[in-house]
């Protein structure tokens, strides 16, 4: 099977497309007319957007299943906020409807470190305005990020300092580097450690 340019239209002559998982990187195929709506890839289950590009040669067999989407999922959830000064309580069944999905970079900072990031930035004398990114140092991927980026963008990522991955192949796609040396700031809680407070809190 040829394959058709990354950029191009990936629809198929059956009138499907086809794209890869974002999470696990499995080829999916769905109807044409689901692009731009959400779907469930059947092997890991993780919700996403169907893309309008996709990787085509692939043989995708899988179908997602198709997501029933509310589209004031978001706003419905801020305003149970603003009456109640308190997001909806866990089993609040607003919870299992979203109009978000997944970043394909699978990056992520905890609530506690970007708190403290920003209360850095209004304290630091002398910092010039520049991109300085505010991320947890992994992913929430189990995956390595180089392949997070290879099966989320279809793209062979051009990796700037090796050295990063070598030693955490988990390493945010992000360089925070010039966070740390403007602000003094560091990020201290990776993927796992929020995820031991979610299950810490649920068995309470």
């Amino acid at each position: 099977m040829s394959s058709i340019p990354h950029g191009s239209d990936s629809t198929t002559p059956d009138g499907t497309t086809e794209f890869p998982c974002t999470a696990c990187g499995r080829m999916l195929k769905v109807p044409q007319a689901a692009i731009g709506k959400q779907a469930k890839c059947p092997q890991c289950a993780v919700v996403q957007v169907v893309p309008q590009i996709a990787l085509a040669g692939a043989d995708g067999d899988a179908f997602p299943t198709p997501v029933e989407q509310s589209p004031t999922a978001s706003s419905e959830i801020d305003s149970y906020g603003a009456a109640n000064g308190s997001p909806p309580p866990a089993d609040d069944p607003i919870w299992n409807v979203s109009d978000h999905s997944l970043p394909r970079t699978r990056a992520f900072v905890g609530s506690e470190d970007a708190a403290r990031c920003f209360g850095a930035a209004l304290e630091a004398d002398g910092v010039n305005g520049g991109p300085y990114f505010v991320t947890a140092a992994d992913t929430m991927s189990p995956m390595g990020t180089l392949d997070v980026v290879k099966r989320g963008f279809g793209v062979e990522p051009q990796v700037q300092r090796p050295e990063i991955y070598d030693d955490d192949p988990r390493a945010s796609v992000f360089d925070i580097d010039a966070t740390r040396q403007a602000l003094g700031w560091e990020p201290k809680h990776r993927w796992a450690d929020l995820m031991a407070q979610v299950a810490d809190a649920a068995d309470r």
